[in-house]
């Protein structure tokens, strides 16, 4: 091991910045309509708002994982929670859209530097015998942030305004500021300050950000479109640049070698496809709630809270599980629970009560919270100890890539299914099934391809995650 801080604070410490991050976020989301309003803009103009954000988060995670191996990860996380306390400061005094949209990119570096780093600093600073704990109340918190970020959103924009959700960021930024300072050994991260190859990060971030565009605003028959044919080119080209600059870079951005760790490999794709199914439910689900069902936006609300709180709960068990007994137990339980659940999912229609709704959202969420901590524990075991920021990078980039494709698999399949149906609750309920159709199958593909691949490397009987190279 690398060094263990002793700490006992510290995964509640690093627990704090994702934490923050992800409230924020859900409850700008959340709350996108209201700004939209107040600031007397168009949807598709502040839709930018969000959009930026995340483009931002996902194409520089890579860059600032590998630039928290070379010049010390706290620096890199105690600067992204700076950013991201300054930048939301200056969100709330942006005098109009488009400075609120440059400011949002600014803002989203500060997470993306908070999301590549948290996972390593915990993978750095703790004993593999912790680990899995560590990670799993990380995930806890995150998921609370992502289940109180939306009512309390709501509750403090409704009274003092949209301004107000960036400027509560400034006490909570503080103090994570001062707790991850307190909590993290700077001699433990071993600072080697190393060039960064900007030509390869750009490359990096030109090849997702037209990629998640594509992504995001794919519908069927869209594929032959010229907006579409210009983006798929734009990301074969940047991505050839980059694949050049990694093969002739002395220290790349990706080392590709560490995917031939079975480990590694088998964790970053089954995470990339139970985000997609995670996030193509978050976007079916309230198409069905609101109109197949005629639920309202409070009860639609309301379900998605209890799923989220059931991860939260979770995920602390099944990091405490992953350090007793080993990775394979909580990841099969979870990706089996997920195919149950996307399976129950299909069976939607008119007459499933809320109970069941409900019952099955929460089911999924248990999964999750089950399976996140140990495939996290897993991809960050198997990575060499120099390599924690890239690999917590990649985990955090197969997220949010399958966040991407689920939303957009999602929306073409419904779009497809609800096509010719009469208007209404009948043409909201085809699309809502033959889309979880879809989903379901590749849950119970991802299923049944992460427990063989498990247990094609994991020891019989020991299939602790071994300590790092």
């Amino acid at each position: 091991m690398t060094g263990a801080n002793r700490n006992p604070m510290i995964p509640f410490s690093i627990g704090l910045g994702p934490m923050i991050a992800t409230l924020h976020a859900s409850g700008i989301n959340a709350s996108f309509p209201v700004i939209a309003r107040q600031m007397g803009a168009s949807v598709a103009g502040a839709q930018w708002i969000l959009m930026v954000y995340t483009l931002v988060v996902s194409g520089s995670l890579l860059t600032f994982g590998r630039l928290g191996d070379r010049a010390g990860l706290r620096g890199v996380y105690i600067g992204g929670l700076a950013t991201f306390t300054v930048t939301s400061a200056a969100c709330a005094l942006a005098p109009n859209v488009t400075t609120l949209i440059v400011l949002r990119g600014m803002q989203g570096i500060g997470a993306a530097m908070i999301s590549a780093t948290s996972a390593a600093i915990l993978a750095r600073n703790l004993p593999v015998a912790r680990l899995g704990q560590a990670l799993g109340w990380q995930a806890g918190m995150t998921y609370l942030g992502l289940a109180l970020g939306p009512a309390l959103a709501g509750l403090v924009a409704g009274r003092f305004g949209w301004r107000a959700l960036f400027l509560m960021n400034l006490p909570l930024g503080a103090i994570a500021i001062v707790a991850a300072a307190r909590a993290i050994e700077g001699a433990s991260c071993r600072p080697r300050l190393r060039e960064l190859n900007g030509l390869e990060s750009l490359a990096w971030i030109a090849t997702l950000v037209p990629l998640m565009i594509a992504l995001s605003g794919w519908q069927p028959g869209g594929w032959r479109s010229l907006r579409t044919t210009i983006l798929a080119v734009a990301t074969f080209v940047c991505c050839a640049v980059f694949v050049g600059l990694n093969r002739r870079s002395a220290d790349p951005l990706i080392r590709f070698g560490v995917f031939r760790r079975a480990a590694f490999s088998t964790a970053t794709v089954t995470e990339g496809v139970y985000y997609l199914c995670l996030y193509a439910t978050g976007f079916l689900m309230p198409l069905y709630l609101m109109q197949a069902r005629g639920f309202g936006a409070a009860e639609t609300g309301f379900f998605v809270t209890c799923q989220c709180l059931a991860r939260a709960m979770a995920a602390p068990f099944s990091g405490r599980l992953t350090d007793r007994s080993g990775v394979r137990i909580p990841t099969g339980l979870g990706v089996v629970i997920l195919g149950i659940g996307m399976l129950c999912l299909c069976r939607l229609d008119s007459g499933t009560s809320a109970g069941q709704v409900g019952a099955t959202l929460v089911l999924v969420g248990i999964g999750t919270g089950l399976f996140v901590p140990a495939n996290s524990t897993s991809l960050m075991g198997s990575a060499p100890a120099e390599l924690y920021g890239m690999a917590g990078s990649i985990l955090a980039t197969a997220r949010n890539l399958g966040m991407t494709l689920g939303v957009a698999i999602a929306a073409a399949v419904y779009t497809l299914c609800a096509t010719g149906e009469a208007a209404g609750a009948p043409a909201a309920i085809a699309g809502v099934r033959g889309a979880f159709t879809v989903i379901a199958a590749l849950a119970v593909v991802n299923a049944i391809g992460a427990i063989l691949a498990s247990a094609s490397y994991a020891p019989a009987g020991a299939d602790q995650v071994p300590e790092p190279s």
